[in-house]
């Protein structure tokens, strides 16, 4: 969760994709997402993403294992610069991280 929160801080050109769902988003977030879709909706939302498939992206939900699945859809169709947030929005919290709602 550290080395995600450096390259956030970095100030590094990243996409940040939130994969849970509205309600969840709408409690807490990271200021930073540039996306939200839900997980099982990012294969037929693929426009809505960066078109440079060597694009950073961070995928992450509320503890990995969404996310973790986003991101094998996303290197299904081609991303090549994709990491799962292990621990998800919980571990940020865990670290005393801010997020925006709660």
């Amino acid at each position: 969760m550290a080395e995600f929160k450096n390259i956030v801080e970095s100030g590094r050109e990243i996409f940040v994709l939130d994969v849970r769902t509205e309600t969840e988003f709408e409690q807490a977030r990271l200021d930073f997402t540039d996306l939200r879709i839900r997980h099982d909706s990012v294969a037929v939302q693929l426009a809505l993403l960066p078109e440079d498939k060597s694009t950073l992206i961070y995928c992450f939900c509320r503890v990995g294992g969404r996310s973790g699945y986003a991101t094998n859809v996303l290197m299904e169709n081609g991303y090549t610069n994709v990491h799962n947030v292990s621990g998800g929005l919980v571990a940020w919290q865990g670290k005393g991280f801010d997020v925006v709602g709660d």
